[in-house]
């Protein structure tokens, strides 16, 4: 699945794994967060948002967490 977490963390200047250092998460968390098979707290999506620049909706879009 292709998501705009993906991305995000594709197009960010750091490697998703200083994403998930920064976050106190594992690399292997954030890639499951951006494949879609685990489900992030809004603090982490938040801090996500935050540490890419970007807009929570844009990166975690309502029509994506029902699907």
């Amino acid at each position: 699945m292709s998501t705009p977490l993906k991305h995000a963390l594709v197009d960010h200047r750091e490697p998703a794994y200083r994403v998930a250092s920064q976050l106190g998460r594992s690399d292997s968390w954030l890639s499951k967060v951006a494949a879609g098979d685990k489900k992030p707290t809004d603090y982490d999506k938040k801090r996500i948002s935050e540490i890419l620049g970007r807009k929570t909706d844009d990166l975690f879009p309502k029509n994506l967490e029902t699907a």
